[in-house]
């Protein structure tokens, strides 16, 4: 399934660049999210929206609650 691949890159990105610190992960994604300039290559809202159901998905089949 595309969509899980794609959950599957997603925290592979995040993996590779917070090395585990989850808050830190957490944080990045609050400000990525704002619509307030700061400093980041703006994305559309409908992909970060995207991301975040694909990221969802593919938590929920894997046994997950969230």
């Amino acid at each position: 399934m595309k969509n899980s691949k794609i959950a599957e890159d997603i925290m592979c990105l995040f993996d590779h660049s917070f090395k585990g610190h989850e808050d830190l992960a957490n944080r990045f994604w609050k400000v990525r999210k704002s619509e307030e300039p700061n400093g980041l290559y703006p994305l559309d809202s409908g992909m970060l929206e995207f991301a975040k159901k694909v990221l969802e998905s593919s938590f929920q089949q894997s046994g997950g609650s969230g």
